[in-house]
């Protein structure tokens, strides 16, 4: 059987360290321990996808009450990911059975570190027939699994 990643126990050889790997599996659980209790504080913030394809949308702006200037320009202000005050961000792709959950800061790392597909060009507007309308980005089913193991998006010091 081949090896799936640098991190399988069998790429490790004799350097398995139990006290090591324990330390490290406990810090994951304090990540979601600290996670749980911010969700009583309104430090999450839940999006929803309801077309269940795998994207996800990440709103930053949006236009209240479809509001146009004297040149018929859509007036947006912003909204989402440019202005929350959340520390993680949780999408649901499908109600009660599956989510991923982000630390907000990741993502903004994330789509700063691209910006050949994350630019105010590559922005959707989304419900553009509303009374809101959003401007959002759509990150690929692909990228959001990038976005979540990727080292590029971790902190400097993780």
């Amino acid at each position: 059987m081949s090896r799936l990643s640098d991190y399988d126990i069998s790429a490790l050889g004799n350097q398995i360290d139990f006290k090591k790997d324990l330390e490290f599996g406990q810090s994951g659980e304090v990540s979601i321990v600290e996670f749980a209790k911010l969700i009583g504080s309104g430090a999450v913030e839940v999006k929803t996808d309801r077309y269940k394809n795998g994207n996800m949308v990440i709103e930053t702006h949006q236009s209240p009450g479809n509001k146009k200037d004297a040149e018929g320009n859509q007036i947006w202000v912003p909204s989402g990911l440019n202005v929350t005050k959340a520390v993680w961000w949780v999408y649901i792709f499908a109600v009660d059975e599956s989510f991923v959950m982000f630390k907000v800061d990741r993502i903004k790392r994330y789509l700063r570190s691209l910006p050949n597909l994350y630019n105010e060009n590559t922005k959707r507007v989304m419900a553009p027939n509303s009374e809101n309308p959003a401007l959002a980005y759509v990150v690929q089913k692909s990228e959001t699994i990038n976005m979540l193991s990727k080292k590029d998006y971790d902190l400097p010091n993780a």
